[in-house]
């Protein structure tokens, strides 16, 4: 589903994974903000819980095109093994 939405947009992966890393930033900087915690910036709890989720979002996104290829490349390998005239 989501290659077929990078496809359609025609944005280059690590393109869309940069504006989405933007966006999640700026939703949890915006969040903070209307919380209140700007007023106690080195309060480290609320923002490694507030950070820890687009930070995951960002290293799935990020590895993802090497998960695939890597894939591909073991599907590739393992497809002789297959007999396909048992049909």
């Amino acid at each position: 589903m989501l290659e077929e939405l990078l496809q359609r947009t025609r944005l280059p992966w690590y393109g869309a994974t940069a504006l989405i890393s933007v966006v999640l930033l700026l939703s949890v900087v915006l969040a903070a903000y209307l919380d209140g915690v700007f007023s106690r910036p080195f309060d480290w709890d609320v923002w490694r819980s507030g950070l820890q989720p687009p930070v995951i979002i960002n290293y799935i996104l990020v590895i993802y095109p090497l998960m695939q290829r890597l894939w591909d490349r073991a599907v590739r390998a393992l497809a002789p093994l297959l007999d396909l005239n048992d049909r």
